[in-house]
C-alpha cells in the first residue's frame, strides 16, 4: 500500500469534525473490534508522518482498519443527517432527486445531542440489510463497506433504506404515538414539580406568615382582638398590620409579652387602616421605634397608649374597632379628617374613656347607646357629620359630661328633659340639626353652663326665663328657629353674656334696656326693615 499523503482529504477532515463531536462509539464486525476515540484518527496521521521512512505491515493494515472505521462512520453520519432532514423537514430524503443533497438540508447541529439518532439508525439499517450480498456479519454494514470504490452508490442504498416501507425504529406511527404520550407525561410530571415548589414556598394557599412558628404564635394572642379569618386573608388591614409585626418590625416583641405585642399590633393597624402613607404628618410610624414615640400618640408611665389626637392630617378609611382594646386610652381626637363608616359601640368598653372627638368627618348612622354609659366620659364631640336619630334619654348617665356636641348632623326629635341633670355641663351645642319641640325648662338648671347653641332647628315655645338663672353663660343662641314670645327680661341678669342671638323667629316686643348696660354685648335679633321691626332694640349690633 503507498504510503499516504501528510495533506488530509477535505471528506476526510469534514468526517474528522464530525467525529471530534460526537462521544466515544464501539463498533463491532467480524474482523474488527476496537474502540474509536476522536483522537483515534489524529495519532493514526501524526503516526504516519513521524514514522513516514518505517511503515510495517502491521500499519498498513491497521491503516485499513481505520479507514474502513471512517467509512462506517461516514455512513452513520449520512443516516443521521437523513434522519435529521426527515424530522426537521417532515419529509423522507427519498424525495430529493439527489439524496446526497441531504446533507445540505440540515444546519450543523450539536452532534452529542444527535448522536444517538445515528446510533439508532445504524442499528435499524443492519436490522433491515442482514444477511443480504456481501455481508460478513449480523449488521449488514460490512457489505455496505464492501463498495469501497463507490461511496456515492453506499449512500444511495441508505436513502433507500430510509425510504422503504418496512417500520423502523424512528418514524412509525406507533413510535409517534408513544413520542406524544411521553411528552404529555413529562409536561404533567414538571407542571408536577413546579407546583409542589410553589405550595411548598406558600405562593398558593396559607401565607408563610402564618404558617410559620411565630406567626401562630402572634396569631394566638392576637386573635382575642382581631378577627382570625382577616389577619390571614392578604390584602387586609389586620393581615398588613401582622405581616409587619412578624416580618419588618425591628424591634421583634416575642409573643408571650402579649400585652405589648396586642398594643403595637393595634397601632400598626390603625396606621393602615387609616392610609397612613398618605398623611400630612407621620413621624415615627412603622419605625424601630416605641409607638409612644409615634407621632400624635402619647403614653402614660407604664408605656400604655393613653393618647391618640391626631387632627387634620388627611385620616381616611374606617375606624378600626381595635382600638377599644388599649386598656389605658383615655383620649381619641381625630378631628378634621375623612373618617368614615359608623362609630363602633365597643368604644363603651374603654372604662378609661375622657375625651371622644370625632368632629368633623364622615360618620353615619346612628349615635350608639352604649356611649352614653362610659361614666368617665367629659367631652363628646360628634359634630359635622352624617349621624341621625333621637338623643337618647340615658345621656343623664354621663354625670361627668362637660361638653357635648352634636352640631351639623340629622338628629331629629325633641331635647331630653335629662341633659337638665348634667350638672357640670359647660357647653352645649345641638344646633343645626332637626330638631323639635319645645325648649325644656330643665336646661335653666346647668348652673355650670357657659355655652347653649340651639340654633337652626325646629324648636318652638317660648325662651325658657329659666335662663335668666345661668349665671355664668356667655352665647346664647336660639335663632333660626319657630320660636314666638318676647324676650324674657330675666335675660339682663346675665351678666356675663356677650352673645345672644334672637333672629329668625316669629319673636316681637322690645329688648329691655337693661340689656344695653351689658358690657360687650352682641345682639342679634330682627329688628330690621326687612323683617318688618318686629323687635324693637335700641343697643341691638344686628338687625335683620
Amino acid at each position: 500500500m503507498s504510503r499516504r499523503s501528510n495533506n488530509k482529504t477535505d471528506e476526510e477532515m469534514s468526517i474528522g469534525t464530525s467525529l471530534a463531536e460526537a462521544p466515544t462509539v464501539v463498533i463491532n464486525n467480524s474482523s474488527f473490534k476496537k474502540t474509536v476515540r476522536k483522537y483515534d484518527v489524529d495519532e493514526h496521521y501524526d503516526n504516519d508522518n513521524d514514522n513516514d521512512n518505517s511503515v510495517s505491515s502491521n500499519s498498513v493494515e491497521y491503516s485499513q482498519e481505520v479507514k474502513k472505521n471512517l467509512h462506517e462512520r461516514k455512513v452513520n453520519e449520512t443516516v443521521r443527517r437523513a434522519l435529521v432532514m426527515k424530522r426537521l423537514d417532515g419529509a423522507t430524503p427519498g424525495t430529493s432527486s439527489n439524496p446526497g443533497k441531504a446533507n445540505a438540508k440540515v444546519d450543523n447541529a450539536d452532534a452529542s445531542s444527535l448522536y444517538p439518532l445515528s446510533v439508532a439508525t445504524g442499528d435499524a439499517v443492519k436490522s433491515q440489510e442482514g444477511g443480504q450480498k456481501g455481508g460478513h456479519g449480523p449488521g449488514g454494514l460490512e457489505s455496505v463497506y464492501e463498495g469501497d470504490g463507490d461511496e456515492a452508490i453506499d449512500e444511495q442504498k441508505l436513502h433507500g433504506l430510509l425510504n422503504t416501507s418496512k417500520p423502523s425504529l424512528i418514524g412509525s406511527p406507533t413510535s409517534g404515538r408513544r413520542k406524544f404520550w411521553f411528552i404529555i407525561a413529562i409536561g404533567l410530571a414538571s407542571i408536577g414539580v413546579i407546583m409542589g415548589g410553589l405550595f411548598a414556598a406558600g405562593v398558593f394557599g396559607t401565607d408563610s406568615s402564618s404558617s410559620s412558628e411565630t406567626g401562630l404564635d402572634y396569631i394566638s394572642v392576637l386573635e382575642s382582638i382581631s378577627d382570625r379569618t382577616l389577619m390571614e386573608t392578604p390584602d387586609t388591614y389586620e393581615y398588613n398590620a401582622l405581616q409587619w409585626i412578624e416580618n419588618e418590625d425591628t424591634l421583634m416583641l416575642e409573643s408571650t409579652d402579649e400585652l405589648a405585642l396586642r398594643q403595637r399590633y393595634i397601632m400598626a393597624l390603625f396606621y393602615f387602616a387609616l392610609n397612613g402613607e398618605s398623611w400630612s404628618l407621620n413621624m415615627g410610624w412603622l419605625l424601630g421605634v416605641s409607638e409612644c414615640k409615634w407621632y400624635g400618640v402619647s403614653c402614660n408611665s407604664s408605656g400604655q397608649v393613653g393618647s391618640i389626637e391626631i387632627e387634620s392630617n388627611r385620616l381616611k378609611g374606617q375606624l378600626p374597632t381595635e382600638i377599644t382594646s388599649l386598656p389605658s386610652l383615655y383620649e381619641v381626637n381625630v378631628r378634621n379628617n375623612q373618617i368614615s363608616g359608623p362609630i363602633s359601640p365597643l368604644f363603651a368598653d374603654l372604662t378609661n374613656l375622657t375625651v371622644f372627638v370625632l368632629e368633623d368627618n364622615r360618620f353615619n348612622s346612628t349615635l350608639p347607646v352604649d356611649l352614653f354609659f362610659i361614666s368617665s366620659l367629659k367631652v363628646l364631640i360628634v359634630s359635622e357629620n352624617d349621624l341621625e336619630g333621637s338623643i337618647p334619654s340615658m345621656i343623664e348617665e354621663l354625670q361627668e359630661l362637660e361638653t357635648l356636641n352634636l352640631a351639623g348632623n340629622s338628629f331629629e326629635g325633641d331635647i331630653p328633659e335629662e341633659i337638665g341633670s348634667l350638672e357640670k355641663m359647660i357647653s352645649l351645642d345641638l344646633q343645626s340639626n332637626k330638631l323639635s319641640g319645645e325648649i325644656p325648662l330643665s336646661l335653666g338648671s346647668l348652673n355650670s353652663l357657659e355655652n347653649l347653641s340651639l340654633s337652626n332647628n325646629d324648636l318652638e315655645g317660648g325662651i325658657p326665663s329659666e335662663f335668666g338663672l345661668l349665671e355664668k353663660l356667655t352665647v346664647l343662641k336660639v335663632d333660626s328657629n319657630r320660636l314666638t314670645g318676647s324676650i324674657p327680661v330675666e335675660l339682663a341678669n346675665l351678666t356675663n353674656l356677650m352673645t345672644l342671638k334672637v333672629n329668625g323667629n316669629d319673636i316681637t316686643g322690645t329688648v329691655p334696656s337693661s340689656f344695653c348696660e351689658i358690657e360687650m354685648l352682641a345682639i342679634s335679633a330682627d329688628c330690621g326693615e326687612n323683617t318688618g321691626y318686629q323687635v324693637n332694640c335700641t343697643c341691638c349690633s344686628t338687625c335683620f
